[in-house]
């Protein structure tokens, strides 16, 4: 072939070009211009480029040619972290952790997300990760893996980046020795409303508790991580003493104790 045929035919290849599409990263270097991360067309003077500077990869490009380019960046409109939900909802410190947060988003785009890595602050050790996924064109839900090692008790934190969009996630990280709470008062201010400690499931797991009145009357039944509104069967209990019982899986030396109940 000779360079008169090779010049015809790059020319039918470049006319049957009515846009320059990019994806992963292409870099031309004459024009100065770089495409990553998205798809589009190029909206740059490539200039006089030599031949052998037509073809990249799997894509053609034309002397002089400007096309528009519309850069698509993995972006949502909104996180809804504040009612993430984690599972468990607690993590013990020196415990390995392992759970998942749940957190709904507004306005996805429809790109795939490369997988992250977000670490804790406030209390070290543990991580959540996010697994290569596509967002939705729309709402959807994003799923990170809780994973590593509380350091210490403490609130866990993390700063979440998806596109433009930032958001903060807390989760608790309670002390290895956990304490019952000895009081409530189930009056409906929002203020120490409910009994119990959840994340004494993850230290007993399968374990229940019982809560008995003075008279030894049992008022309430719960799993660990169940919490206790201070009602026997809808009814309020009166304000008192009251004694607990965690019985664990392995029915041995169970853990006692009081609680106040103040209305």
């Amino acid at each position: 072939m000779n360079r008169f045929s090779r010049f015809i035919i790059m020319g039918v290849l470049l006319s049957a070009l009515t846009a320059v599409p990019l994806s992963g990263q292409v870099n031309l270097a004459s024009a100065g211009a770089t495409a990553k991360n998205g798809k589009g067309q190029l909206d740059a003077t490539v200039g006089q480029l030599d031949y052998g500077n037509f073809f990249n990869g799997n894509y053609f490009f034309q002397q002089g040619l400007q096309q528009p380019f519309v850069p698509l960046i993995v972006n949502v409109d909104s996180l809804l972290c504040a009612s993430a939900v984690f599972a468990p909802a607690e993590v013990l410190a020196g415990q390995a952790a392992l759970g998942t947060v749940s957190i709904d988003y507004q306005g996805g785009n429809g790109l795939e997300l490369e997988p992250m890595t977000f670490s804790s602050t406030g209390v070290s050790g543990l991580a959540l990760l996010l697994d290569p996924m596509t967002l939705e064109e729309g709402n959807g839900v994003l799923t990170l893996r809780l994973t590593g090692t509380a350091a210490t008790a403490g609130m866990a934190n993390f700063d979440l980046v998806i596109g433009e969009k930032t958001c903060q996630l807390s989760i608790e990280v309670f002390p290895q020795d956990l304490e019952l709470p000895d009081f409530f008062s189930p009056n409906g201010d929002g203020i120490y409303d409910v009994w119990g400690l959840p994340a004494l499931e993850l230290k007993y797991p399968g374990s229940r508790i019982y809560i008995f009145d003075r008279f030894g009357k049992r008022v309430a039944q719960l799993f660990a991580y169940e919490y206790w509104d201070g009602q026997l069967q809808g009814v309020d209990v009166p304000s008192g003493v009251y004694w607990y019982m965690v019985e664990t899986r392995e029915k041995t030396n169970p853990l006692t104790g009081s609680i106040t109940l103040m209305r």
